[in-house]
């Protein structure tokens, strides 16, 4: 949504002001999809001076509202696949 790509875009400008003279790029993308994911990374490398990532920040995660006995087998794969293997 726009609101938070504006929230990620002020991320980023509070990173870039607290750097000397770093600079930064807001990439959005579904972690899930191995095409976001390279698009992802052809831009962040493509935006930088050196060419390559200096810095990666990740907040993709995936969530439910459950208590710990009520997490079936599945819910639990697909949070790990998205939170810890960004699938």
């Amino acid at each position: 949504s726009e609101r938070s790509k504006a929230a990620a875009q002020s991320v980023v400008e509070a990173i870039v002001k607290a750097s000397s003279g770093g600079q930064g790029v807001l990439v959005q993308a579904n972690i899930t999809s191995a095409t976001d994911r390279q698009t992802l990374i052809d831009t962040a490398v493509q935006a930088s001076p050196t060419g390559h990532i200096d810095m990666l920040v990740h907040n993709a995660a995936d969530g439910e509202d459950s208590s710990l006995e009520d997490v079936t087998e599945e819910l639990f794969e697909r949070l790990m696949a998205v939170n810890l293997k960004g699938r």
